[in-house]
């Protein structure tokens, strides 16, 4: 048998059932279309059912050739009026069918098939087998043996009927197991899952199939109803994309809001942990020396510039992210979501306006600690100067003094002046008794400042009064000594002596005074200087006091040389040093009153930039808050988002205006502070600074960006970047001339390549749309406008809900096997997650009222 024989004979076995399937429909069926078409009966039957069209009377038992041809001729007449509107030059008549001619009965069957079955795909025959060809290859793509290329051998093997079953109805096959070597038992059940699963008769045979190169009319014919029966499961689809859509912009809000709460816990803890570490600083914890307390500033110090800045955008982004969340709620009407107590804005808010207070509590208790901590420190450093003067006094008298051999003083004057030196020793131990009770006064406050140096001070204070005890008693011993040998002494130069006396203790006072005088001034604050001060009016009024002594000495000196004595005899001074000592001391207070009047006038004046300074940090923090405030009201004030904008952008440019020109006036004065080496007395650190300045800075370009990023998104909304890119290949696929335009018959084979089913009835009303320039043609931009109206979905409560009926076959549940027919496994589990259980299925009537905010 020749090819064209197999292939009549395999489309007279297609076009046969093609007939019996809707025949059923009147309990009839042909068994033989040659012989039993010869009446018109089973004919007549069979356009009226596929073209729901009444031919009127018609002779129901035919048993005349006349009547026979009369009934042929409704039908014939039908199908001559169809062939010749689309430009067909062939026409049919009664008698080739009386006549039992096979080629012309199949033609006129095909012709039917056309009309009824592939005519709904386009207007014309090349566009519908290119339309239909279009679609196999788009829903078979990407399946493992499957590649369409025309309606012959790439459907032999099966896999391609598998793969369309699959691509809808994934849970009526398994196409992984199948294999392309199997070719009937793939054809066999592609056919079987065809008919008794999807209603689509059995046209084809799985042996012709596969012996024989298939027949073209009547693959086409058999995949128009795979076609037809998928391309209704459409609005299926459009469902579960709006039902994908609601899931997935529910799950980001939820995601925002989870990561809103979980950062805005962090830093609550973090503000409370610093709060409680802040609080009620005390002496212990900032310890008890000066390198202690700087260890404390240093850690502080730490936590101002490296830990709170960060704390502070983080902050910041919190405020932004809760403020996003609101704005895309608002934009999709749903619930405006509101953040646990404590960790709403207004908590965090008061929680680090009490941090701050805290901190400034803090640091002003840290620096007055430090304060004390130096003076402690320089008290220490006087204290164990004067204790090394009085032990290195006390060595001496020990090792040189209380060693002399008092046996070898023979004579009166020998003795004499050894009783004149004790007398000067006794006044030298007056003198250290009065050091060592002043040095005793330091080192008690040291000791009642709690420095770690209390201990030490102690121990050396018992020691030297040991020591001077030990010296009095020795001093007792050698005295009466003395006095025993002295009964015959005479009396020694008593003016000597005197100017011996009052010399060496105007010269230990003028160098003990000299001691206060040389010590740095080390003062922070006004406050500070006026201490030393105070210690300098103290030392001149003493030195005042030595004035009439000094005058004393010179005019006993003048007596002694005019009496042609030694006045230097028992001195270790003489009274030109001691004049030259007491004028250097003046000079020294002198010196000591300028230098302290210009410490006060320069800390004055850095105390008086620091106050501006603090002032001016305050008020621009305050600043950035009212700003951040007033554009979250604009943005709140109008849903119109292109309004919005503008209003945003306009307030923005004079935020930003206003903020650089503070923050330069901070520089300015941070530069200032730092030419003073003053800048570590501030309590506000230029990272802080800099932080309210990016922050807010960052604050508005976030707020502008949103805005712009909504407006984008909803230009685009409804088209995916996957769909823009199959609307354009298939716009290109149809465009043969490469015009960029598409014709009427073009424009809907490519709309029903898509899956987008118009009715001929309606095909010049959809075009007509269309073509927006009246040019006859469809551009893209023109193609693209229309598919984008196709997939606008609303996102309301209404649409979501409608769209779950349409899913659910109006029903009130939904199964999940529906949901996951449509959207991808991700999204499914999502939204069967959210919904409670109802009978079968899932209530997503509940699920809407919940999600919108509905009793």
């Amino acid at each position: 048998m020749s090819q064209a024989a197999e292939w009549e004979r395999i489309q007279m076995r297609a076009f046969t059932k093609w007939v019996n399937s809707h025949l059923r429909k009147r309990n009839m069926q042909v068994e033989d279309m040659i012989e039993e078409f010869e009446t018109g009966v089973p004919l007549i039957h069979l356009y009226e059912i596929i073209s729901d069209e009444s031919l009127g009377q018609f002779y129901a038992n035919p048993r005349m050739k006349f009547h026979k041809i009369a009934n042929l001729n409704l039908v014939v007449d039908k199908v001559n009026s169809f062939i010749d509107s689309v430009g067909i030059r062939l026409q049919f008549s009664a008698e080739q069918i009386t006549n039992k001619e096979k080629t012309q009965i199949l033609g006129m069957i095909w012709c039917l098939i056309h009309k009824f079955e592939i005519q709904d795909i386009s207007e014309d025959e090349l566009s519908a087998r290119e339309g239909l060809l279009l679609w196999c290859k788009k829903k078979t793509k990407g399946y493992a043996n499957v590649n369409v290329k025309d309606f012959k051998g790439s459907w032999q093997d099966g896999l391609a009927f598998c793969a369309l079953i699959h691509k809808h109805r994934p849970d009526l096959l398994d196409f992984d197991s199948l294999d392309p070597k199997n070719a009937k038992e793939n054809l066999q059940l592609a056919f079987d899952v065809a008919e008794k699963q999807l209603d689509i008769p059995q046209l084809l045979d799985a042996d012709d199939m596969i012996k024989f190169t298939p027949d073209d009319k009547a693959v086409m014919t058999y995949v128009a109803y795979y076609w037809k029966k998928f391309a209704s499961s459409n609005r299926a689809e459009k469902a579960g994309r709006k039902l994908a859509k609601v899931a997935k912009r529910e799950q980001e809000l939820n995601d925002m809001k989870n990561d809103y709460e979980r950062r805005a816990k962090n830093l609550v803890d973090w503000i409370d942990g610093n709060a409680d570490r802040l609080s009620e600083p005390s002496f212990e914890h900032f310890g008890n020396s000066l390198k202690k307390a700087e260890d404390r500033k240093e850690e502080f110090s730490q936590y101002k510039d490296q830990e709170k800045p960060g704390q502070s955008t983080e902050k910041n982004d919190l405020e932004l992210l809760l403020s996003n969340i609101r704005t895309k709620q608002k934009n999709e009407g749903l619930p405006i979501y509101e953040p646990p107590v404590e960790l709403s804005t207004s908590t965090i808010n008061d929680k680090w306006d009490n941090l701050n207070k805290r901190q400034d509590v803090y640091d002003k208790a840290l620096r007055e600690h430090i304060t004390l901590m130096k003076k402690l420190e320089i008290l220490l450093s006087r204290f164990r100067v004067r204790a090394k003067k009085i032990s290195e006094w006390q060595d001496g008298k020990n090792k040189g003094y209380f060693r002399e051999d008092l046996n070898k003083l023979d004579t009166i004057s020998a003795l004499q002046a050894k009783i004149n030196i004790h007398e000067t020793f006794e006044d030298e131990l007056t003198q250290v008794n009065k050091s060592l009770d002043e040095t005793n006064n330091i080192g008690q406050k040291i000791v009642e400042g709690r420095h770690e140096a209390a201990p030490e001070v102690n121990s050396t204070i018992d020691k030297l009064k040991k020591g001077q005890d030990d010296i009095a008693d020795k001093g007792d011993e050698k005295k009466k000594d003395l006095n025993d040998r002295l009964k015959k002494l005479e009396e020694l130069l008593g003016k000597c002596l005197d100017v011996a006396k009052k010399s060496e203790g105007l010269a230990m006072f003028l160098d003990d005074i000299s001691l206060a005088l040389v010590e740095p001034i080390t003062a922070s604050s006004v406050k500070d200087v006026d201490v030393f001060v105070d210690i300098l009016a103290d030392v001149e009024n003493r030195y005042g006091e030595q004035q009439p002594l000094l005058k004393a000495v010179n005019e006993m000196v003048k007596e002694i040389q005019n009496a042609g004595g030694d006045p230097n005899l028992y001195s270790p001074i003489n009274n030109k040093e001691l004049d030259d000592k007491f004028k250097e001391t003046g000079k020294l207070i002198a010196d000591r009153k300028k230098n302290l009047e210009e410490e006060k006038r320069r800390l004055s004046g850095n105390e008086e930039l620091l106050q501006q300074f603090a002032s001016l940090c305050d008020q621009y923090t305050e600043f950035a808050v009212n700003q951040k405030d007033a554009l979250n009201t604009t943005r709140q004030s109008t849903d119109n988002l292109e309004e919005q904008l503008q209003k945003v952008k306009e307030q923005a440019a004079t935020i930003t205006q206003q903020s650089e020109e503070r923050f330069q006036q901070l520089l300015e004065t941070l530069k200032v502070l730092e030419q003073r080496e003053i800048l570590e007395l501030s309590t506000v650190t230029e990272s802080e600074i800099k932080a309210v300045h990016d922050n807010l800075e960052k604050f508005v370009e976030k707020s502008i960006n949103d805005i712009e990023s909504t407006l984008l998104a909803d230009k685009n909304e409804g088209l995916t970047e996957e769909q823009l890119k199959d609307f354009r290949e298939t716009f290109k696929y149809f465009d043969k001339d490469k015009d960029g335009k598409l014709s009427k018959a073009d424009f809907k084979a490519c709309v029903c390549s898509l899956g987008e089913d118009i009715d001929d009835k309606e095909v010049d009303k959809v075009f007509a749309s269309v073509d927006s320039d009246r040019d006859g043609f469809i551009e893209f931009n023109e193609f693209l406008g229309y598919m984008r109206r196709l997939a606008e979905e609303g996102s309301g409560y209404e649409d979501v809900v409608e769209s779950f009926k349409q899913l659910a076959g109006e029903k009130d549940y939904v199964t999940e096997a529906q949901l996951r027919a449509v959207m991808e496994p991700s999204e499914a589990d999502f939204l069967l997650q959210q919904m409670p259980k109802k009978g079968d299925g899932y209530d997503y009537i509940a699920y809407a009222k919940a999600l919108f905010g509905r009793e």
